[in-house]
């Protein structure tokens, strides 16, 4: 920006000073002519005409202030100073003292609140932070010593396991007795002689010949499955033997399960309780024939 000359400086200032005057003498002629009026009307001395008409410079010179800025700036500058000293020197009221202080106080002690309030949350988190520490800590060492006491466990269980495989339980001893019979059937009963044998869903079946067919000598009638034979035990069961075996013997099928599930099966075999009918005298085998009917064969 470029400055004013101080030739167009003097003529603005000239401009503001003849504008001043005349509205100050239009805006203070009427004051000062009433005050005359009014002098002359109550027959004051002749100072009086001298005071109105010093009021009516004044209210010129108060009107110059607002439009000269030089005027404007130091008169009013200086008033509101003036305004503004008295205002700061006015006496202080007890009451308000006190409110000045309290306001005081509060500005100085409301940043020490805010931050010891900032302080106690954090503290409060700290301290909830320590105890869900705490509580997982001691989650996590119950969580371990479970871990620790199981594993014992197992490995208790484990070793007995494994001890107890080391000499297995013996093995089943089986023998068939005949009970009692009737016409067409006879009750036998199975029977385990061996301490602490293990023998679980035991079965008795016919017996069967090398081809796995069914041979003919014995027919299982009733029973024949047994749950749990173990250790001393027996179960009974019905069966029909056929002629030649009720004389002469015959084998059935038992098989069971051992302690570790494995299956097993002995063929046990039934003695024979009917005696064997007596050869007739006819028979004299030579080479499988007989000397007095040569074309009759025991077979």
């Amino acid at each position: 920006m470029t400055e004013n000359p101080p030739s167009r400086r003097r003529m603005s200032t000239s401009v503001e000073l003849l504008i001043g005057a005349v509205l100050g003498a239009i805006l203070g002629w009427p004051i000062t002519r009433a005050l005359d009026e009014w002098a002359a009307e109550s027959q004051l001395p002749w100072w009086a005409y001298l005071v109105g008409t010093g009021i009516g410079i004044a209210f010129v010179l108060f009107v110059m202030t607002f439009i000269i800025k030089a005027w404007r700036v130091s008169i009013w500058g200086w008033v509101g100073r003036l305004a503004k000293w008295l205002w700061d020197s006015r006496p202080v009221s007890l009451r308000r003292h006190r409110r000045d202080i309290e306001r005081v106080m509060k500005s100085l002690i409301a940043p020490i609140l805010e931050q010891s309030r900032e302080i106690a949350r954090e503290e409060i988190a700290s301290s909830k932070m320590l105890e869900d520490a705490k509580a997982e800590y001691a989650r996590a060492m119950t969580d371990i010593a479970q871990k620790i006491a199981q594993r014992r466990v197992n490995g208790t269980v484990a070793a007995a396991a494994s001890s107890s495989k080391m000499i297995p339980l013996p093995a089943p001893r089986w023998h068939i007795q005949r009970v009692e019979s009737d016409e067409h059937s006879d009750t036998f009963t199975l029977i385990n002689s061996v301490e602490r044998s293990v023998a679980r869903e035991v079965r008795v079946d016919d017996s069967h010949d090398y081809n796995g067919e069914p041979n003919g000598v014995a027919t299982i009638l009733e029973g024949g499955h047994f749950e749990d034979l173990s250790g001393k035990a027996s179960g009974d069961f019905r069966a029909e033997f056929s002629p030649s075996a009720r004389q002469g013997g015959g084998t059935l099928d038992v098989t069971w399960y051992d302690d570790d599930g494995e299956k097993h099966h002995e063929y046990v075999r039934v003695a024979g309780w009917e005696k064997r009918p007596p050869q007739p005298d006819s028979w004299v085998a030579k080479g499988g024939q007989n000397i007095l009917n040569p074309d009759e064969t025991p077979f």
